[in-house]
């Protein structure tokens, strides 16, 4: 087993680490290059809190109701 998990460590250093190391500086040289002064978006506005509060009570709900139906699952007459 430490075998196998050496030879899937070392495959995976080839595919991912080694191009990773040698674009690290290609990277790190054209990151200033990817966002533009001029590009910037102004956020207006934001959701209001009625809106989070009903999808908070939502997903809360939903996550009852799931909780309800695992349990009668479990719990059902054979």
């Amino acid at each position: 087993m430490v075998r196998s998990m050496c030879i899937g460590l070392g495959m995976y250093c080839l595919v991912v680490g080694v191009p990773y190391f040698l674009l690290w500086r290609s990277y790190k040289k054209a990151l200033p290059s990817f966002v533009s002064a001029q590009d910037e978006v102004v956020v207006t506005a934001q959701w209001g809190k009625q809106k989070r509060w009903t999808v908070a009570l939502a997903l809360f709900g939903l996550g009852l109701l799931v909780l309800a139906a695992g349990i009668a699952w479990m719990v059902r007459v054979k």
